[in-house]
């Protein structure tokens, strides 16, 4: 995935760009639809140079907002298990809210036993409307 600038097809690119729009976020309602697009682009087997881009792009615009609206757990220097289980508590859920993933799982998860795969962060990230890569490292 590692691709240069000039690797990059300016025309295809610019459409991409076109279809997004983006520009440093300024509401929930803009976050959720920048969370949705990287969700999206995520989900594909195979991205292209320019997704890969709009992907890299997208992911810095998110994770800034989520940085400056979660600045307290940054601070604390949580991890992504201790995150997890900051957002759990906070929305008052349980491991059973979470019927995509089997609950012994997320016991490990939360026990240390397990790190937090790409498609479990997707499935939290998209419940608590962040970025699925603040669970991920």
């Amino acid at each position: 995935m590692s691709q240069t600038a000039s690797q990059i097809d300016q025309k295809k690119y610019l459409k991409l760009l076109e279809s997004v729009l983006p520009r440093p976020i300024t509401s929930e309602e803009q976050h959720r639809e920048y969370l949705r697009a990287t969700t999206k682009l995520m989900k594909k087997d195979e991205l292209t140079s320019e997704e890969t881009a709009l992907l890299i792009l997208l992911s810095i615009l998110i994770s800034d907002y989520e940085r400056n609206r979660f600045a307290h757990l940054f601070a604390k220097k949580m991890t992504p298990v201790e995150a997890l289980s900051y957002l759990i508590e906070e929305n008052g859920l349980t491991q059973r809210d979470f019927p995509e993933i089997p609950q012994s799982r997320i016991s490990d998860i939360l026990a240390g036993k397990r790190k937090i795969s790409k498609s479990q962060a997707q499935i939290f990230g998209e419940r608590f409307k962040v970025n699925p890569v603040l669970l991920l490292y």
